[in-house]
């Protein structure tokens, strides 16, 4: 289960131009279509714009899942005012 998907996904529709929407999913369903895995930097770098002016990455996951997410934003020039992170 993916909390609040439904939530992300209309807010995503709605907001095209300013909100993304990804998941990855470690132990994914059998006919699952989006990202999947632990995350990574190689990851990450496909999925999240640059990090540049305006750009704000938000995550949410179990605490191995978030410290990778952090580890692999620092390596990919986020600072932490631009991360948020929900546990």
């Amino acid at each position: 289960d993916i909390l609040i998907r439904p939530e992300l996904d209309l807010l995503a529709t709605e907001n095209p131009t300013r909100v993304r929407v990804h998941y990855c999913l470690s132990k994914p369903p059998p006919r699952w279509i989006g990202e999947s895995g632990r995350p990574s930097t190689a990851l990450l770098s496909k999925v999240v714009p640059p990090p540049t002016s305006g750009v704000r990455v938000l995550y949410c996951g179990p605490p191995p899942f978030n410290s990778a997410v952090r580890e692999s934003l620092g390596q990919l020039g986020f600072t932490d005012e631009v991360c948020h992170e929900f546990a």
